[in-house]
């Protein structure tokens, strides 16, 4: 069963297609964070445990990249190295966007791939973009299809939208929270950057006078 048979199989209403799809959201975001905290922790040789934007343990930006893939490829391509190729493409566009609509947002840059090479404006890099291809290929020709089933199965018992509800409202939360903090992160950055400019011109001023 393709990811849009088994979506249109679940969402026996607007509440259940929006429990299924948000509970693979935050699966899929779980999973990423688990992935992104081993493999900063191998490279740094020390527990990273703080990743991503949120204070809870999800990158969001996995989920979705995960659920665009999904049904953009409606759960893979029949060739592996197509949902490769197709997969990277997708992930590195969501990760692109996402990195210049924060950078907008919040005055800051999260992430600056600019000193690894083939990167592209230090948005995203060949490494990471072949990184999250192989990812697409596991994700569509391996645990994906599990977890879909896993996920329908508790929106059907009828678990699976309380838990969704309950789910949502922290996540909400932690939304709130998280974004309220990086702009204030944000107008401090803003301020510290304004005063050195005003102490670099002032330097310059007092050379220019001696």
């Amino acid at each position: 069963m393709s990811f849009s048979e088994m979506a249109a199989a679940v969402g026996r209403g607007p509440w259940a297609m929006a429990a299924f799809l948000f509970l693979l959201l935050l699966l899929y975001s779980f999973l990423g964070w688990c992935g992104e905290m081993v493999y900063c922790s191998l490279g740094q040789m020390r527990l990273c445990e703080k990743r991503g934007f949120l204070n809870g343990p999800i990158c969001p930006i996995y989920g979705h990249g995960a659920l665009l893939v999904l049904a953009a490829l409606d759960g893979g391509c029949e060739n592996p190295l197509l949902t490769f190729l197709l997969g990277a493409l997708l992930t590195s566009a969501v990760e692109y966007v996402t990195s210049f609509a924060m950078e907008k947002l919040f005055h800051m840059r999260w992430w600056d791939y600019s000193g690894r090479r083939f990167n592209l404006n230090g948005r995203v890099c060949l490494r990471n973009s072949a990184l999250f291809g192989v990812g697409c290929v596991v994700l569509c020709h391996g645990v994906g299809p599990a977890l879909n089933a896993f996920t329908g199965y508790l929106v059907e018992a009828r678990n699976g939208v309380l838990m969704a509800q309950a789910l949502f409202l922290l996540y909400a939360a932690d939304v709130v929270l998280s974004v309220r903090s990086a702009i204030q992160i944000g107008s401090r950055l803003e301020k510290l950057h304004q005063i050195h400019e005003e102490l670099s011109q002032r330097l310059e001023q007092l050379r220019a006078e001696q």
